[in-house]
């Protein structure tokens, strides 16, 4: 029988696009997807929709790629080869919220625009990256460890217990949730570590679908503060910012932490405060750490008290240009925390305003060496002639300061700079790879770069691959596979 006919009679007609119009309709749609096309799209409803799915494709030894989202910015949701693109974004329960062990059980199609709305009701949040897009799915975001803004240790892992359904079609769950009768068991499902002595969920993690699929996961919540105090910090220069980095975030000070150039900076206010870039362009400094102090429900105003104190004391150790507001736009410190904690919100991403389109490119390293990646940057640019107002860096600590987050954008016209901006792109992470960056979530032709060096890796990887997908059903082509 035919895969589509399979597909229908197994699925439902209304589940399945086998049409070359609806399929190029659907592809149309959600951002950057520069591959090939999928010979069927199949929406999943539930956990046994996609154990269908994967049973039809080995039989039929068909590529299967997972996507949970309505928005793709790297394309890792389109199949290399012609294959199936497997639709959670129907599976949208959001169960057993409990403040108690600060969890929440999700499916994989749930977004940051369903979710944090709904756990702001019950009076707790779900930490979240940068202004994630609305309709990105959040498990999406964790599995590919994508940093938050609170770069407490706590949060490093957000995501607990979990079910996955392998490739070769057995379904899993991870960690305390694999008990038996779970969740009507005592464990809660709260310990991701496990069954015996493998962390299961480890080869999950930046794997985009390679390994399995997600159906739903607990993961972590927490409480919203009842008080907040916001303060920006300005530098000159990003070196200037190492030290006091490490300094507020060995003594814990303050819940969200990031660090914004310029141009990134006044693209967030310009289009979420509509504020005027020009106007406020000379206000701006080259470099901005935007620092939030709060306080929850046991003694907020001491807690924020104490972290002040140990703030500015830093301040004048250091010789800091700290301030509570920016000028020509008073009042904005109020909303920056409320605005952290939520996905974007308006009607233009804020990465794709201005008419451009945008390339990012992330690794992991110490604060100690951004100075470093900043200058390599900054000289491979300066060979292509980019634009310096259309370069924007984020630097994001993790785990209060043991490493960071480093990522560029580069904001360019699609109708003018669409050919060159791939050779730029290639020849940054070459370099920045040669210098010690880690690039954990390579997508597309920045994988064959990381997985062509790092031989025993790569071996390992092929091997699990090979026990957990026989068939090498799931997202043939992608990473090293």
């Amino acid at each position: 029988m035919d895969v589509g006919k399979q597909l229908i009679e197994q699925i439902g007609k209304d589940h399945v696009l086998t049409g070359p119009d609806e399929i190029k309709e659907y592809m149309e749609k959600g951002g950057d997807k520069p591959f090939g096309e999928p010979r069927y799209v199949v929406y999943a409803s539930n956990t046994n929709d996609i154990k269908k799915v994967i049973d039809i494709a080995n039989h039929n030894k068909i590529s299967v790629v997972p996507a949970s989202s309505s928005v793709h910015f790297y394309g890792p949701c389109v199949p290399y080869h012609s294959g199936i693109v497997l639709d959670l974004n129907r599976m949208k329960k959001i169960e057993n919220i409990d403040p108690r062990n600060r969890k929440v059980k999700i499916e994989a199609g749930v977004t940051w625009g369903e979710i944090q709305p709904i756990m702001e009701e019950k009076g707790s949040m779900i930490v979240s990256p940068l202004f994630p897009h609305a309709e990105r799915s959040v498990l999406t975001d964790y599995l590919e460890r994508t940093p938050p803004v609170i770069p407490l240790f706590e949060f490093a892992e957000p995501l607990l217990g979990m079910e996955v359904l392998w490739p070769n079609g057995d379904v899993f769950r991870t960690g305390s949730a694999s008990v038996p009768n779970y969740p009507n068991s005592i464990a809660e499902g709260v310990n991701p570590q496990g069954p015996a002595a493998m962390d299961y969920y480890r080869i999950l993690q930046c794997a985009q679908g390679t390994m399995g699929i997600v159906s739903w996961a607990n993961i972590k919540t927490e409480f919203i503060p009842t008080i907040d105090k916001t303060f920006f910090i300005s530098f000159k220069d990003i070196e200037e910012v190492i030290e006091p980095i490490y300094r507020t975030q060995r003594r814990r000070i303050g819940l969200e932490c990031l660090l914004l150039n310029k141009t990134n900076f006044m693209k967030i206010l310009s289009e979420k405060f509509g504020i005027n870039p020009k106007t406020m362009s000379k206000n701006i400094p080259p470099w901005i750490l935007i620092l939030v102090l709060s306080g929850f429900k046991r003694r907020p105003l001491e807690k924020i008290d104490y972290e002040e104190k140990a703030l500015k004391r830093i301040a004048s150790e250091l010789f800091l240009n700290i301030s509570e507001s920016l000028p020509k736009a008073e009042g904005i410190e109020r909303q920056i925390p409320g605005l952290l904690r939520k996905p974007w919100g308006g009607a233009t991403y804020w990465k794709l305003s201005d008419n451009l389109r945008c390339r990012d490119i992330f690794f992991i390293t110490t604060l100690n060496q951004v100075g470093v990646f900043y200058k390599t940057i900054s000289e491979i640019l300066l060979k292509y002639e980019f634009p310096l107002d259309r370069i924007g860096f984020y630097i994001q600590p993790i785990e209060h300061g043991r490493a960071c987050h480093f990522e560029l954008n580069l904001y360019y016209d699609e109708n003018n700079s669409k050919d060159s901006i791939k050779e730029i792109l290639i020849d940054l992470a070459t370099n920045l790879f040669d210098r010690g960056g880690h690039f954990t979530r390579p997508y597309g032709e920045l994988a064959k770069l990381v997985y062509k060096r790092t031989y025993a890796y790569t071996k390992v990887l092929k091997e699990i691959k090979r026990i957990m997908d026989p068939n090498h059903i799931m997202c043939s082509g992608a990473l090293c596979f």
